[in-house]
């Protein structure tokens, strides 16, 4: 069993774990290749939300429905704005509008539907594989069967009692097979401690199962809250 999943799997997991990496560094790649969307000053935050909700407005006067506004992490970055149900992609699970906003002037800047740009075709080959609904479940289910054979292969190597200490036990005088051996049984992040790899690798199947599974993150009101006026 151990062996079949790893030769069935492997690849996608493969997939999955490459794409993952890069997404990691999905801001700073989506403006390295679209230098357009910096803003014009550093901020990171406009001089108001309501503006930018008002602009946003009069750049798409055809979309009546919420906008989600997204403030800038840091300096430097654009605010980001979706809009969730556009006509264009009806039919799709996910595939908002994505509009940028300069927080310094509150230019409305580029109009890009997700999916149709570098990083968000590697989000949907990383989250669905181009699949859509069908594919979260897939990945859902690799991720399953990947626990499943990570499990078989601790029990196929659990050594015995004597031996177990042993087995954990970093070789460091040893060829360099026997010294690379123990770490890549747990995981391949060298920088982890031994005994925090399988968890590690773990935690972030299983938060990858729940995140494929989920529903949709609801968008964000369209207005802007306002403090209610105090009754007397």
């Amino acid at each position: 069993m151990h062996l079949w999943l790893g030769l069935s799997i492997g690849c996608v997991f493969a997939l999955l774990g490459l794409t993952g990496a890069l997404l990691v560094f999905y801001v700073e790649i989506d403006q390295g290749l679209n230098p357009e969307l910096a803003p014009s000053r550093p901020l990171t935050a406009p001089s108001s939300y309501q503006a930018v909700l008002d602009a946003l407005h009069q750049a798409h006067p055809d979309r009546h429905g919420a906008w989600r506004i997204e403030a800038p992490l840091e300096p430097g970055r654009p605010i980001m704005v979706r809009y969730y149900r556009p006509a264009e992609k009806a039919g799709l699970a996910f595939s908002p509008l994505m509009v940028s906003v300069d927080p310094a002037t509150i230019a409305v800047g580029p109009a890009r539907f997700w999916g149709d740009f570098a990083m968000t075709w590697i989000y949907d080959l990383h989250y669905s594989l181009l699949l859509d609904r069908t594919g979260r479940t897939v990945v859902a289910v690799v991720g399953l069967c990947l626990l499943v054979s990570f499990g078989s292969g601790v029990f196929l190597w659990w050594p015995s009692g004597a031996r177990l200490r042993s087995a954990l036990t970093m070789k460091r005088n040893a060829s360099g097979a026997r010294r690379i051996s123990p770490p890549t049984r747990f995981s391949a992040v060298e920088p982890a401690p031994s005994s925090t790899r399988p968890v590690v690798r773990n935690r972030a199947v299983l938060t990858g199962i729940w995140w494929t599974m989920k529903n949709t993150v609801p968008a964000m009101p369209e207005t802007v809250n306002r403090p209610r006026p105090r009754t007397m």
